[in-house]
């Protein structure tokens, strides 16, 4: 597994590469809540399936991005994230009784 971390415009860019590769057809579909590819060895990768759908969730609510591309034996997962977080999330995030 391999992680790079660089500034990107007003945020910063995750990207987490895995030497497994996903099949093309099944890219859309991979963020959906209880989604597992097909065929794959339930033994070997266990799970529910909620994973990154709950990642895609708090990446989005936090004004970020979150992609997947995968080839050549290789995943690759894009995580975007914005510096400073959206307002309605900055203000959310006050001690109750802050104004």
């Amino acid at each position: 597994m391999r992680l790079q971390v660089t500034p990107e415009g007003e945020g910063v860019l995750f990207v987490c590469s895995n030497s497994s590769e996903i099949p093309e057809a099944e890219l859309p579909r991979i963020f959906e809540k209880f989604y597992r590819i097909p065929k794959a060895d339930r033994w070997e990768h266990g799970g529910t399936g909620l994973g990154l759908a709950l990642v895609k969730q708090l990446v989005e609510h936090m004004g970020g991005q979150i992609s997947v591309s995968s080839a050549e034996g290789w995943t690759h997962f894009r995580v975007w994230l914005p510096s400073a977080p959206p307002a309605a999330t900055a203000k959310s995030l006050e001690p109750a009784g802050a104004a």
